[in-house]
C-alpha cells in the first residue's frame, strides 16, 4: 500500500506526461494543417503559369520544380507527424501502465497503422 507522498508524486509525474501528450497532439494538428498550405501556393503558381507567356519547356521545368518542393514538404511534415505519433503511443503505454488500466487509447488502439493510405498520412 502506498502512502500519500508516493501517490502525489505519481500524480505529478502523470500530469507532466499528460502535458507532453497534449503538446504533441496539438503539434500534430498544427503540422497536419501546415501540410495543406502549399496546395494554395501550387494553385497560385498554376494561375501565374497560365497567364504568362513562358515557353513550354520553361513551364514544364517550373511545374516539376513546384511539385518536387510540394512533395518534399509533404513528406517532411508527414515524417514529423509520424515521429510525434510514435511518442504519443509511448506516452499512452506509460500512463496506462502507471494507472493499471487503459485510459489513453487513441494513438495506440483506435487509429489504423500500416495500411494504405493511412501509412502515407501518419
Amino acid at each position: 500500500m502506498r502512502n500519500n507522498g508516493e501517490d502525489s508524486g505519481q500524480v505529478g509525474e502523470i500530469e507532466v506526461i499528460l502535458h507532453e501528450y497534449d503538446s504533441l497532439h496539438s503539434e500534430i494538428v498544427s503540422r497536419t494543417d501546415s501540410r495543406f498550405q502549399p496546395i494554395g501556393f501550387l494553385g497560385l503558381a498554376a494561375t501565374l503559369l497560365g497567364i504568362t507567356g513562358l515557353s513550354t519547356s520553361a513551364r514544364v521545368i517550373l511545374i516539376v520544380a513546384a511539385l518536387i518542393v510540394f512533395i518534399g514538404i509533404w513528406v517532411y511534415f508527414g515524417l514529423y507527424i509520424k515521429r510525434c505519433a510514435e511518442r504519443l503511443r509511448e506516452i499512452e503505454d506509460e500512463v496506462n501502465g502507471k494507472l493499471g488500466r487503459p485510459v489513453l487509447v487513441w494513438e495506440s488502439k483506435r487509429l489504423p497503422r500500416g495500411r494504405f493510405p493511412y501509412n502515407m498520412i501518419r
